[in-house]
């Protein structure tokens, strides 16, 4: 009859013996918590990989267990989004405009950005979310090239008293890549943007002569522009490490893309950035080797 030793989550090891003992001494509730089994004491797999002990162990499931399971249900969703017609998928009327279609994106596709999970995040949960994400953005970028034209301004966007505009200008392609994702939602006083930062993108904190992290600023790459003046609320996801800081800023520049060259978006001032974050962002951009990002051009 084979052996095995078992580890449970504390590290502790019990064994060698026969894989029947194991069994029932967890089916009566003798050993908790297994989370570990080796056929030689050696090398070690999870106590799930043992389909002998499967059935003694589902009040044990670990946190990698639910992640992946976690993502089967995505990926499930997934395929009901794949089923469905654009305006049953962001939940809008039949012949909503354009402009629902967006508002409704940025508030279903935060929920499934790669960058809001924990660091330590199953790699299986990761890809679903990357899968799901990178679905609605190109469901998006479609509806997009369908209905460009004029936007009427969203009174979610309406600052004190009037913004001179937000529209998207008409030469720069939109995207909705998760590489440059930028979203904008209807705070309850100002206009809210969700920046994704990485060390890829990280110029936005340096690369422009006025709108960079020396001045106290950072430059939003974005489609589209509010008045200059406008308060707005930022929220900045940063990856590698992975961090929230949230922070108010104002609009102090401007970027139409009017030159194909140049990114299209404006310069915030950082208005109550905490002691705290703002030594967090300079560690941050201190750690990115000068090859490691291709610097923006303004």
């Amino acid at each position: 009859m084979a052996e095995v030793w078992i580890s449970d989550a504390e590290g502790r090891v019990l064994g060698p013996m026969p894989l029947e003992v194991v069994k029932q001494l967890a089916a009566g509730g003798h050993v908790h918590d297994i989370r570990r089994v080796s056929n030689d004491g050696k090398r070690w797999s999870t106590a799930h990989s043992f389909p002998e002990l499967v059935p003694f162990l589902k009040s044990q499931a670990t946190p990698a267990d639910a992640q992946v399971q976690q993502a089967a249900k995505l990926r499930a969703q997934l395929s009901e989004f794949r089923a469905k017609p654009v305006h049953q998928v962001f939940q809008v009327a039949v012949g909503a405009s354009f402009e629902v279609h967006q508002t409704a994106f940025f508030a279903l596709v935060k929920r499934f950005h790669p960058a809001r999970l924990p660091t330590d995040a199953h790699p299986d949960l990761r890809a679903a979310c990357l899968e799901v994400f990178t679905f609605l953005g190109t469901l998006m970028a479609g509806l997009e090239l369908q209905k460009r034209g004029p936007v009427t301004p969203s009174p979610a966007f309406t600052p004190s008293p009037v913004p001179k505009r937000l529209r998207p200008p008409a030469a720069l392609p939109v995207s909705y890549r998760l590489g440059d994702f930028v979203g904008w939602s209807s705070g309850a006083e100002r206009p809210e943007a969700t920046v994704r930062v990485s060390a890829e993108n990280a110029g936005i904190f340096l690369d422009h002569s006025l709108a960079n992290f020396a001045s106290g600023a950072v430059f939003v790459p974005s489609q589209y522009t509010v008045a200059l003046g406008t308060l707005i609320e930022l929220r900045l996801l940063f990856v590698n490490p992975s961090r929230e800081i949230i922070a108010r800023g104002r609009v102090i520049l401007e970027n139409t893309g009017a030159l194909r060259k140049n990114i299209s978006g404006m310069g915030v001032k950082l208005v109550d950035l905490k002691k705290e974050d703002k030594q967090f962002i300079a560690e941050f951009l201190g750690r990115i080797p000068l090859d490691g990002r291709q610097p923006l051009r303004f």
